[in-house]
This record gives structure tokens, C-alpha cells and sequence, in this order.
């Protein structure tokens, strides 16, 4: 079994797990630094780049607009932000990719959660910084009942100053185990978004965020249909 193989299989035993979703994430990400040493101090590393220069971004908070965006989707469309919110409010969760594992518990978490929020009258969606084929990929291995939007070169996320570097970081240590981003980006930029989950009302305001420079914490479902609540009304 290689290398990607044994990820894949903690992550399909962290995504059974009872438990929160902090829960899960940490049960994977220990299983994923016996699996692969050097990628605690990788991550760490790059952590610890991310909280120095967070107090400088400029990210949107609670009050602010949410950024317009037209994007392509799963399905061979486009997506505006309009679109999400024609009847209600939408919950926008900032992902990785299909090859983190992390986002794909993340989404997995949101899945469960899709319901509830239609019945909030919410609508739900991800924004990865991967071409269509992968969108769909992620859509498909991860059974999500909401669309997967493809931000090509990272355009919104930059646009949100959600944008960071993994090049020195990860870059060797990935391409060792024989993921390259540029397979799923199209470039070879090497930069990622902050994950990140914000609720956006019908008016286009965000109404809560949840933001980590550790990309291992991941905004827990119940907070997030908490939130929503807060702010929702039940279509009629």
C-alpha cells in the first residue's frame, strides 16, 4: 500500500468515527503524521506562517458584503452569488481541494447538515480552487447534495485576501508522495485559500464567519445551523 493509499484509508476511518467534527479531524491528522512524519512539521511550519501574517488580512467580517462572484460549477454552468441567494440566505465554506482530506471531512460534516439548512431556507456551496473535473469528483466521492464551484487561479479567494502561499512549505514533500496541485489547480502557482465558512444573508451581508490560519480547525455543523437560525426564516 503506498503512501496516498494509507491517507485515503485514515481518512475513510476518521470520516466514520463518532463524533464532532473536531473529533474526526484530529483522529485523521494523527493518524496522518505516523502515516507521513515530516508532514507535522510541514504543517506546523506553515501555521505558523499563516498566524503571523493573519492579523494583516484584510478578510470580510460580520457586517460586510460578501464579494459578488460568477463562477464556473459542477454541472458545466455558472454560479453567481446572486443565484445562491435568489431565495434566502447561503452558507459559503472556502476549500482546498479534493486531495485534503480535511476539507473532504469538512464537506462531509456540511452534507449532513444540507437538509436542515434547505429547511432554513438556506442554500449551501463550496468554492475549491480546482477545474471542473475535479469539481465533480468531489461532488461525487463525497455524496454532497450542494454545488462545488471551481474559483480558477483563486480569483475570489484572493479577492476576500483569503490567498496563501504553500509553495516552500509543502511543495517537495508533496510532490513526493505524488500530489502535484497543478494536476488539479491547472497552474503551478502552488497557492491555496484559508478555508473558511461564512453566512451570507439574502441581502448579500455576512452574518457570521468562522476563519483559522490552522487549516486542521474546521467550523463545527451545529455552530454553523446555530448561526443560521439566527438568521433564517423557514420558506413558506
Amino acid at each position: 500500500m503506498d503512501v496516498l493509499e494509507k491517507v485515503y484509508s485514515a481518512f475513510c476511518a476518521a470520516s466514520t468515527r463518532e463524533g464532532s467534527l473536531k473529533t474526526r479531524l484530529a483522529s485523521f491528522h494523527s493518524e496522518l503524521i505516523e502515516i507521513v512524519p515530516p508532514i507535522n512539521d510541514a504543517y506546523a511550519a506553515l501555521v505558523e506562517r499563516f498566524q503571523v501574517s493573519f492579523a494583516e488580512k484584510n478578510i470580510p467580517t460580520v457586517g460586510d458584503e460578501m464579494p459578488g462572484f460568477m463562477l464556473p460549477n459542477d454541472q458545466r454552468g455558472l454560479t453567481t452569488l446572486q443565484d445562491l441567494l435568489e431565495h434566502g440566505p447561503c452558507i459559503i465554506s472556502f476549500n482546498r481541494g479534493n486531495w485534503c482530506f480535511h476539507c473532504m471531512l469538512e464537506l462531509h460534516a456540511l452534507a449532513a447538515i444540507a437538509k436542515e439548512a434547505n429547511d432554513l431556507g438556506a442554500r449551501l456551496v463550496s468554492i475549491v480552487p480546482e477545474r471542473q473535473p475535479f469539481t465533480r469528483k468531489i461532488k461525487l466521492i463525497g455524496n454532497l447534495p450542494f454545488p462545488v464551484l471551481s474559483d480558477i487561479d483563486n480569483g475570489v479567494a484572493a479577492s476576500m485576501d483569503l490567498l496563501v502561499s504553500a509553495r516552500h512549505d509543502l511543495r517537495e514533500l508533496f510532490l513526493a508522495a505524488g500530489l502535484d496541485l497543478a494536476t488539479y489547480q491547472g497552474n503551478d502557482g502552488w497557492f491555496l485559500p484559508i478555508p473558511a465558512t461564512f453566512i451570507v444573508d439574502q441581502d448579500g451581508i455576512i452574518r457570521s464567519k468562522f476563519i483559522d490560519p490552522d487549516f486542521r480547525t474546521r467550523a463545527e455543523p451545529d455552530d454553523v445551523v446555530a448561526a443560521l437560525r439566527s438568521i433564517a426564516s423557514p420558506p413558506s
